[in-house]
């Protein structure tokens, strides 16, 4: 037998607190969503046949510029037991819930992605296969919880840093406010700067970028207490994503001099929509 000419059809989308409406080639999907349609079954000759077994999953796949692809979700059920082609029955219904642990994820780097993959098993013969790739609003990561507020601590013999901010999660419209504490300072400490940080990790392969560098004080005395504000509507900062072996971040990093010595320091900003 011949393979037939299978096609994944979707007719609508939709959320647990909205209708469904009518699917677009250009629509994206959100974790969570709730699609329906239907897989076309047309064999190469118009005459009856059954298959044993149709199933259908939702496989989610990382890309790395230097990595082998890898699949790291599977979402599989079986659709129908036993199926019989002819002129009256020519299509299988599905619903299908995206239950997904990251939404997609497009970066030079590395990417994930998704697409909904139909097996047929028949007599005699392994399966047939047909794919149709997914797409999601690139906003839709998933959030790491991460209960302790914003905090530094940097404890040596000759001196103290520590900064504390009252939030721990963070979207585009906030300011990130604190205080850098310098506490028994015995050496000089210059070249204070506040750094922002995108931190992308693929597998084993890594990539730092320095979004911003503001430079608080030149010099500092003993016991002096420094306050700043940070408005992040000033740069475009990735969602956070913790999946695996992918890591997505943005960290706030102190760096400073003690002497002719660079320190430097770093906490993670979680990330939401």
């Amino acid at each position: 037998m011949k393979k037939p000419n299978i096609q994944i059809q979707i007719l609508t989308v939709g959320y647990s607190n909205q209708e469904p409406i009518n699917y677009q080639d250009n629509m994206l999907f959100e974790i969570g969503a709730q699609i329906s349609g239907q897989i076309n079954i047309q064999p190469v000759k118009q005459n009856p046949f059954s298959c044993e077994q149709i199933t259908i999953g939702v496989i989610g796949k990382m890309h790395g510029s230097k990595v082998q692809d890898a699949e790291f979700f599977n979402d599989t059920t079986e659709l129908v037991k036993q199926f019989t082609y002819d002129q009256q029955n020519t299509s299988v219904q599905f619903q299908l819930t995206l239950e997904l642990p990251a939404s997609s994820h497009f970066n030079k780097k590395g990417s994930i992605d998704y697409y909904i993959l139909v097996k047929t098993y028949f007599k005699q013969q392994v399966f047939t296969e047909t794919k149709l790739p997914i797409q999601y609003k690139k906003t839709s990561l998933l959030i790491k919880k991460m209960q302790a507020p914003l905090c530094f601590l940097v404890n040596k013999p000759s001196y103290q840093l520590y900064l504390q901010s009252d939030q721990s999660i963070y979207n585009q419209n906030d300011v990130i406010q604190g205080t850098i504490h310098f506490l028994s300072q015995q050496n000089e400490i210059t070249d204070l700067e506040l750094k922002l940080f995108k931190f992308e990790q693929y597998n084993q392969q890594k990539e730092i970028l320095t979004l911003a560098t503001i430079l608080l004080c030149d010099s500092l005395k003993s016991s002096q207490e420094i306050p700043f504000c940070l408005p992040l509507g000033a740069f475009q900062l990735p969602q956070t994503l913790s999946f695996g072996q992918i890591q997505i971040q943005t960290k706030l990093g102190l760096s400073y001099l003690v002497g002719d010595k660079k320190e430097e320091v770093a906490v993670e900003v979680v990330m939401r929509e």
